[in-house]
């Protein structure tokens, strides 16, 4: 990869972070592409920058998300911050005809305070409280 498409890519990566960080839609990327284009006429890198919403997607599900996964499974790990008290959350939230779970950890971090963290966004049917055992279980095991 070249110098020059190695920073487009780190460009589009950081205008996806910030779509994420600051709970943007995916189709606010189509926008920010064309407004880059036309605010910085005279800039390359805007030029070259092609990161709409089917990308940015992509970028979040294949790069973003897992990266963040295990940074977070490495600070659980991590005996130095002795996080020993923490707690698994969900909640049933219906999108269109469908069942989402997010699976939240909660933790005390004693250099951070109470943290939470997103650790996978599952669809289900059952809503079952034996059902969310299981997926829960699922979600814990698949991230070790």
């Amino acid at each position: 990869m070249s110098v020059r498409s190695e920073r487009t890519a780190v460009s589009e990566l950081v205008l996806v972070y910030h779509t994420v960080r600051h709970n943007l839609g995916y189709s606010s990327m189509d926008c920010a592409n064309k407004l880059a284009k036309n605010i910085f006429v005279d800039s390359e890198l805007a030029k070259k920058m092609h990161c709409v919403r089917t990308k940015a997607e992509s970028i979040i599900k294949n790069v973003l998300a897992p990266r963040s996964v295990c940074d977070f499974l490495e600070v659980l790990s991590d005996p130095e911050k002795c996080i020993t008290f923490f707690s698994v959350a969900s909640d049933a939230s219906n999108y269109k005809n469908r069942k989402v779970f997010p699976v939240v950890i909660r933790y005390f971090d004693p250099f951070a305070g109470i943290r939470n963290k997103l650790l996978d966004f599952v669809e289900q049917a059952d809503e079952a409280a034996s059902g969310i055992y299981t997926l829960i279980k699922i979600v814990l095991n698949l991230t070790r």
